[in-house]
């Protein structure tokens, strides 16, 4: 069913929580057929600039904080926005077409209130070098919208190890200066990219037969083994991955994380 934001986000605000409005998908009806013909895109734009608009009208008074986009290199993901209603569908990312996105977004967003954060998002390591989170961000820059955002998110996967033993860059590239920690090392090297601009870590999480065997190994609640496993990561996130800050995976829902 709808959700009432307006009142979800008062609750929120009493309770000291401060939300990140993810704007996300597409216009589901929007001309397209898949897998020939995706949206168009002058169409798909100004589907996008009236929904903003809309949404931050209502919601701009309670909202500091917004994700443009969701996994915005991933073809999963992706083809959300240009197929939209499409299950299991993929499409290339499109720096170019997110660009626009992201600059329209940027300017009726900071027109609402300058004060407030657009955050790029969020990048996914995958297995396809050509949507490397680097490559996507250098696309932006190249096409000069390095400009319409103040913070980079990166999507972590659901981990089936600890943090000190898990890979996340497939395709191998590292920083200058290495920790010996992979997972961090993959997140300082986006670090290192964006430069003075903040990166976020999104959707730390491990999974439930990882956080079965901790328990097991360790002869305690798997909540025990999974407080440790976030906290340790956080603080890896933090230092060695040089990141700002770090997100949880949370989904109240399904009663993750258990810790909580």
């Amino acid at each position: 069913g709808s959700v009432d934001y307006p009142l979800l986000f008062s609750r929120l605000e009493r309770r000291g929580i401060q939300p990140v409005a993810v704007l996300a998908g597409g216009a589901v009806y929007l001309s397209h057929l898949y897998p020939q013909q995706p949206v168009y895109q002058d169409q798909l734009l100004e589907a996008w600039e009236s929904y903003l608009r809309a949404v931050v009208g209502r919601l701009g008074n309670q909202v500091d904080i917004w994700q443009i986009g969701e996994r915005i290199n991933d073809p999963l993901s992706w083809s959300a926005v240009v197929f939209p209603g499409q299950t299991a569908a993929e499409a290339p990312p499109d720096p170019a077409l997110y660009s626009e996105m992201l600059r329209r977004a940027y300017a009726i967003i900071k027109s609402a209130d300058a004060g407030d954060t657009v955050i790029l998002g969020s990048l996914a390591f995958g297995g396809d070098c050509a949507f490397h989170p680097s490559a996507y961000l250098q696309a932006l820059q190249d096409l000069g919208a390095w400009y319409a955002f103040d913070a980079v998110s990166i999507d972590l996967p659901v981990l089936d190890h600890p943090l000190e033993q898990a890979q996340l860059d497939e395709c191998g590239f590292s920083p200058v200066e290495t920790s010996g920690y992979a997972a961090a090392d993959s997140v300082r090297f986006i670090s290192d990219m964006v430069g003075n601009k903040p990166l976020w870590v999104a959707g730390l999480g491990f999974s439930a037969d990882l956080l079965a065997v901790e328990s097991s190994r360790r002869g305690t609640l798997p909540q025990v083994a999974e407080a440790d496993l976030l906290t340790r990561a956080s603080g890896m996130l933090l230092t060695y991955g040089r990141a700002d800050r770090v997100f949880w995976a949370y989904d109240p829902s399904s009663g993750q994380p258990g810790v909580i």
